[in-house]
């Protein structure tokens, strides 16, 4: 699984296929493996990307951050580094309130 170092973190998330990028996020005490019936399905059509959260799943178990605003830096922050554009973002659970302020916060600007 790749990772990625945004500031004081080190992210793991998965990366499949080619096309337009669709970003999965998980939910509280999940990891991106929650998606991965979604990245099998979809990345014969696009490029499909699941992100383990600040101290979820393979990712840098820090003690600090555990906010959706923090999540949302987050995901803008792997969005930029990963030179994705026109990202499609699909949520569960947190992931979903992570997405919202995401828009609050980037999109537009």
């Amino acid at each position: 699984m790749p990772a990625v170092t945004l500031g004081n973190v080190t992210l793991h998330y998965e990366d499949q296929g080619s096309g337009t990028p669709v970003l999965f996020i998980h939910g509280v005490w999940m990891s991106s493996r929650f998606f991965t019936p979604q990245l099998d399905g979809l990345s014969d059509r696009c490029r499909v990307l699941s992100l383990d959260m600040r101290a979820h799943g393979q990712s840098a178990h820090v003690h600090s951050g555990h906010t959706v605003a923090q999540y949302a830096r987050d995901v803008h922050a792997f969005i930029e580094h990963m030179g994705l554009s026109e990202v499609v973002l699909a949520g569960w659970s947190m992931g979903a309130f992570v997405i919202w302020e995401y828009i609050k916060e980037y999109e537009g600007k």
